[in-house]
C-alpha cells in the first residue's frame, strides 16, 4: 500500500495553501496530475466510440460534413466501418462485390456509389425528358428522382 501511495505523491502536484498568519502551519495538497490538464476537446470526456455509434446514424452527406466541424470528427468521420456500413445499407454494396486487386477503403467505396447512383439518376432524367409521352414539369420529374435517390441528381 505504501508503493502505491509514494507512486501517487511521486506523480502528483504539490499545492501548497499559503497561511495567512505567518505563525499557521501551510497545508499540502496532492493533486493528481491527469486533473490538471485541461480538457480542450470539444466533446469533453465522451469517448470515441460514443461518437462513432451517433456518427453511425448519419447519412454520406452529413457524415462529410460533420467531418469538417473539427478535428476530432475528422479523424472519426475517417472510420472505414462506418462507410461500409453505410454502402451495406444504402446501395447492398460491400467490398467483397468488387473485383479489384487493391484495398478500397468505404469511404471510397461510398463516393463510386454515390457518383454511380448520380449517374443512374441523370440517365433516369434525360430518359424521361426525351420520351413525349411524360408530360411532367422537368422540376417535377427532378425532384421525383431526388426523392427515389436520396438528393442525388
Amino acid at each position: 500500500m505504501s508503493d502505491e501511495a509514494d507512486d501517487i505523491t511521486s506523480r502528483a502536484m504539490v499545492v501548497r495553501r499559503c497561511p495567512v498568519k505567518y505563525s499557521a502551519p501551510s497545508i499540502e495538497y496532492y493533486v493528481n496530475p491527469a486533473y490538471l490538464t485541461p480538457n480542450l476537446s470539444l466533446f469533453g470526456s465522451i469517448g470515441d466510440h460514443c461518437i462513432l455509434s451517433v456518427l453511425s446514424y448519419l447519412d454520406g452527406i452529413s457524415l462529410i460534413k460533420a467531418g469538417t466541424a473539427c478535428r476530432t470528427l475528422h479523424e472519426l468521420s475517417k472510420n472505414d466501418q462506418l462507410w461500409l456500413s453505410l454502402c451495406r445499407s444504402q446501395w447492398h454494396v460491400s467490398p467483397d462485390h468488387l473485383a479489384v486487386k487493391c484495398k478500397v477503403t468505404g469511404k471510397d467505396l461510398y463516393r463510386f456509389a454515390q457518383q454511380q447512383m448520380q449517374r443512374v439518376a441523370r440517365e433516369i432524367l434525360e430518359a424521361q425528358l426525351n420520351v413525349p409521352t411524360w408530360h411532367l414539369p422537368s422540376h417535377t420529374v427532378q425532384a421525383l428522382t431526388r426523392s427515389v435517390f436520396g438528393g442525388l441528381g
